[in-house]
């Protein structure tokens, strides 16, 4: 007796379906890069009373949590990592660290101009913003990674203490 086709065409669809492979991690952290670039940019552009960007600070904050999260599956969805695609996963995210720093240093010096805003309240859904975002960096870290970790949630605490004020 041969394997079932219908068992062997659903084993294969199932397999492809929830393990994802390295290159598909390395496209969820580019992802994740043009993402923070976007988030930066938009912290950038928000001027004094400027409410729409800085309602645009928040969409594209929405945006970067999701690629996050989906990043996060993608990863427990491969399993080990060789040491070598380890390494270059390693690499992509040192590279993006410098990007993540900029962005939080930048949304707390903006916390003024959120409390200047004519519309209470935005500076808690910043906040609330950063945390989620802090949130989602936290999860799964390997201790190789300690260092870039350790780094970038110092200054998620001090983006978040800009905005200790807020509700």
């Amino acid at each position: 007796m041969g394997q079932d086709p219908y068992e062997s065409s659903l084993t294969s669809t199932t397999t492809s379906t929830w393990r994802r492979t390295v290159a598909q991690v390395k496209t969820d952290i580019a992802t994740i890069t043009t993402d923070v670039n976007n988030l930066n940019t938009a912290i950038t552009a928000f001027t004094a009373g400027n409410l729409a960007a800085a309602l645009n600070i928040h969409t594209v904050s929405t945006t970067l949590d999701t690629a996050i999260k989906q990043g996060t599956i993608d990863v427990l969805a491969n399993g080990a990592f060789s040491e070598t695609d380890a390494a270059a996963i390693l690499a992509l995210i040192q590279q993006l660290q410098p990007n993540i720093l900029t962005a939080l240093t930048n949304i707390a010096t903006k916390k003024s101009l959120f409390d200047a805003l004519p519309i209470t309240g935005l500076g808690s859904v910043a906040k609330a913003d950063i945390k989620t975002l802090s949130t989602d960096t936290s999860a799964d870290i390997k201790p190789n990674a300690t260092t870039v970790a350790n780094t970038i949630n110092a200054a998620f605490t001090t983006a978040i203490a800009a905005y200790a004020s807020e509700a």
